[in-house]
């Protein structure tokens, strides 16, 4: 009987043994598993994190580097730009020496003397060469027009343009029978017909403009051939008159005509300054200083270069 106890205990206590020991296999607490996903997540979201950092990183330098490209292109095209094709330039004009004295009068003109492009003084009538024009003969020209370092002039149907900075010159065909500078434009009277060509103007932009026939209109009635603009202000006559008539750039409006002290002739340049002088050439050849706004005769002076008479005007104050 009592072997027969002992016999069942030892059986008991064997098979607790081995469940607590199943169970411990199975459960023990800090179980490795648990640790090693957690470090695992970790160090996977860690090198996430910094991959994706890395990333954002190398996008912002590769948006910057491309910002960088954006801007150092704009700038290069701005400084390359120099608009080659416009109406004017920037570059700096130098005269000859021998026209200091003309320079130190108060008033002087650019004007065209046959094969040469050259000074006036207005004071003194004295006279000095730029550079060669590149016309022969006796230049069919009554208006000038100068804007930055470009001179323009229009003999029917043609435009010339002359670089005051080295003297070269290049044409164009162009529907002109006058030319003037309006606000750093080139305002060209067109050609044509008594009865169909006093009523618009043409403004452009640049050369390239004028070489396309691109153009904006200006609305303003004349009956003219040659004229002169003082800011807003245009001065137009025809080629034989005794009086200027006047109008409004900025919106066509007429204004009062200037009649002329003592000139009744034909024209061959006229220009208006901005202290209100108006000076017309004459074929004498005479340059006629009037007051601009009421056509006074104030003083006149004979002009002529090499023999040759000087046709077109653009008038200064002051200085070129």
């Amino acid at each position: 009987m009592r072997t027969a106890m002992r016999v069942a205990w030892i059986a008991f206590a064997a098979a607790i043994a081995i469940a607590c020991y199943h169970i411990g296999d199975t459960f023990s607490p800090g179980a490795p598993d648990t640790d090693v996903d957690g470090d695992t997540d970790t160090d996977s979201d860690s090198d996430a994190d910094t991959d994706t950092d890395a990333d954002t990183d190398a996008d912002m330098d590769s948006d910057t580097d491309s910002d960088s490209d954006i801007d150092s292109d704009a700038d290069s095209e701005t400084e390359t730009d120099t608009g080659s094709d416009s109406v004017s330039d920037t570059d700096s004009v130098s005269w000859p020496a021998e026209c200091d004295p003309i320079m130190a009068e108060a008033w002087y003109c650019i004007s065209l003397f046959g094969d040469h492009v050259g000074l006036i003084g207005l004071e003194t009538g004295a006279t000095c060469t730029l550079f060669a024009s590149g016309y022969s003969g006796d230049p069919q020209v009554d208006s000038l027009a100068r804007i930055g370092s470009y001179l323009y002039s229009c003999e029917t149907p043609t435009v010339y343009r002359w670089s005051l900075v080295d003297g070269t010159w290049e044409t164009l065909d162009s529907n002109c029978t006058a030319v003037a500078e309006w606000n750093g434009h080139l305002l060209v009277m067109p050609q044509g017909s008594e009865s169909a060509w006093n009523d618009e103007l043409f403004s452009f932009d640049s050369w390239d403009d004028l070489a396309a026939d691109e153009y904006s209109v200006i609305d303003v009635e004349y009956h003219a051939s040659t004229m002169a603009v003082d800011g807003d202000t245009l001065y137009f006559a025809w080629h034989l008159t005794s009086e200027l008539g006047v109008a409004s750039l900025a919106d066509g409006t007429p204004l009062p005509s200037v009649p002329l002290d003592s000139y009744e002739g034909w024209i061959w340049g006229m220009s208006a300054t901005d202290d209100g002088l108006l000076v017309l050439l004459k074929m004498d050849p005479n340059l006629y200083i009037y007051d601009s706004y009421d056509g006074t005769l104030l003083w006149t002076v004979h002009a002529y270069a090499d023999g040759a008479p000087p046709r077109g005007l653009v008038c200064y104050t002051g200085g070129l």
